[in-house]
């Protein structure tokens, strides 16, 4: 159930890598604005530039739909610097789209990538991203003349993977922002968005303290920190808007969801738990050993799961688990059977029962032993980190903590803050976990029947009645099997 916000296109690299060892530099502006340099000089003249917007689709008012999609075509029509567009000077300048540059929508993010030809560098890079960012401006004229390769885009996204994807987050993601927030837009959005509206969202959420800006790759730091320093610290911060709708609103109750698409031939049903996990996103020692508890927890149940296809029921081809993030502090655990056409409450029982057998044979200690030597083996091998890596995967690095307001530590201080953790974890913490799991009063139901297949609607009578047979004591269950004899003999 891990949820793709958006495609993002892989840049051109040269094919040449060589390992190297760095450390991040931060800093901030007086204007808040965030800035992380890591320099590489393996690689002469390379340099990979990355500013994150922390602004997506779920920001969007119900007046600016569509709005960070359109956006990200509309920086580069006119600027204030460039106001017949800003597209003609890339091109002059040698700058090709996707390979030098690329911007990439989310739901809470927009994230504008850059790698400049050998014909720029950094600076050039910084001035391109004040354009882009900050002087663009967004007239009526230009929208209207964009309207029609934004739609030409839009067209071309409608493929079914795509539209069923946004069926199952807006199912999973129900009562929050992301349910009708569609990161592309619609058609409809597209066609009417007017440009004070695009404008009025580009005056409120881009602004240098709502930034931040990752530079790895062949640079000087204190050259960089000037540079940074003069295109960027005259402008002004702004106050920014309460984001309090970054999580779904969890409630007591059970949803029942029917997604179909003629095209799909997808055959499937999920039973998904909701519920909140604030206190293991901060940053304390705390949190850190309740999200190894939830990665052993979450293991035990894979490896429990990976069963030989002959012990599921005729009809049903394979059960899998899956957990993802679904906000800010809410995750979602879901089990999800691949069925047979019309086998959806076959599969939906097989579930049932997979949980009820969790219930009455919870995870041993060996098994629990099994994860953890998984996880210790890693451990090891993190002491040996010498902190040298390639270009790509310092950038990957970066992008997974600092650009995601994690901190970073290297793998050797990691393995020393979670080896002692990894010791003390027992069977006891790890069932309460998956207890507290299964246990969630916000559940979802969510079937697939493929292409135009129809179906007798899964309703709350039949979960009941499912749920009470997988619950049947053992006895009961066996007696009910056992042939009757006649009496009469």
């Amino acid at each position: 159930m891990r949820i793709i916000l958006t495609s993002l296109v892989l840049f051109a690299a040269s094919t040449a890598s060589y390992a190297e060892k760095s450390e991040p530099i931060q800093g901030q502006l007086e204007n808040g604005l965030r800035y992380t340099l890591l320099p590489l000089h393996a690689e002469k003249g390379r340099i990979e530039i990355q500013m994150k917007v922390n602004a997506g689709a779920i920001d969007e008012t119900d007046s600016q739909l569509g709005a960070t999609n359109i956006l990200k075509h509309l920086v580069l029509r006119g600027t204030n610097a460039h106001p017949n567009g800003l597209t003609p000077y890339l091109n002059e300048q040698k700058w090709k789209q996707e390979k030098n540059y690329h911007i990439e929508t989310g739901y809470d993010h927009t994230t504008y990538q850059m790698i400049p030809p050998s014909t720029s560098n950094l600076d050039k890079s910084l001035y391109l991203l004040e354009q882009m960012l900050f002087q663009a401006k967004l007239t009526q004229e230009d929208l209207d003349d964009e309207r029609k390769y934004i739609l030409e885009d839009w067209r071309q996204a409608q493929s079914v993977g795509s539209l069923m994807n946004q069926k199952r987050i807006a199912a999973v993601r129900a009562d929050s922002r992301y349910a009708d927030r569609a990161i592309i837009g619609t058609a409809e959005n597209i066609q009417n968005l007017p440009a004070t509206q695009l404008q009025q969202f580009y005056q409120t959420w881009y602004t240098p303290n709502n930034m931040q800006l990752l530079v790895v790759g062949d640079i000087e730091p204190e050259a960089a920190k000037q540079q940074i320093q003069q295109r960027f610290s005259s402008l002004v911060a702004k106050e920014m808007p309460k984001r309090d709708y970054l999580d779904p609103i969890l409630s007591e109750g059970l949803a029942i969801n029917k997604l179909q698409d003629a095209r799909s031939s997808v055959s499937q049903v999920a039973y998904i738990f909701r519920f909140d996990e604030m206190k293991h996103r901060v940053r304390t020692n705390e949190a850190r050993y309740a999200r190894l508890i939830d990665r052993l927890a979450f293991a035990s149940l894979s490896q429990r799961l990976q069963n030989p296809s002959a012990v599921l029921p005729k009809g049903v081809s394979a059960i899998t688990i899956r957990k993802s993030d679904i906000g800010k502090n809410t995750a979602a655990l879901g089990w999800f059977a691949t069925v047979e056409s019309t086998q959806h409450e076959l599969g939906l029982k097989q579930i049932f029962s997979e949980i009820e057998q969790l219930k009455r044979s919870p995870i041993t200690e060996d098994e629990l032993t099994k994860q953890k030597e998984a996880v210790q083996i890693q451990l090891e091998n993190a002491k040996k980190d010498e902190n040298d890596r390639d270009f790509q995967q310092w950038l990957q690095i970066m992008s997974e903590t600092v650009l995601s307001d994690k901190p970073y530590l290297t793998q050797k201080k990691l393995a020393e803050l979670l080896e002692p953790m990894l010791k003390k974890v027992s069977a006891k913490e790890v069932n309460e976990r998956i207890r507290q799991w299964i246990s969630s009063k916000d559940r979802l139901i969510n079937y697939q029947p493929p292409r135009k297949v129809q179906l007798k609607p899964i309703t709350l009578e039949t979960v009941n009645l499912l749920q009470a047979e997988v619950e049947k004591p053992e006895v009961e269950k066996t007696e009910a099997t056992q042939p009757t004899t006649d009496k009469k003999q």
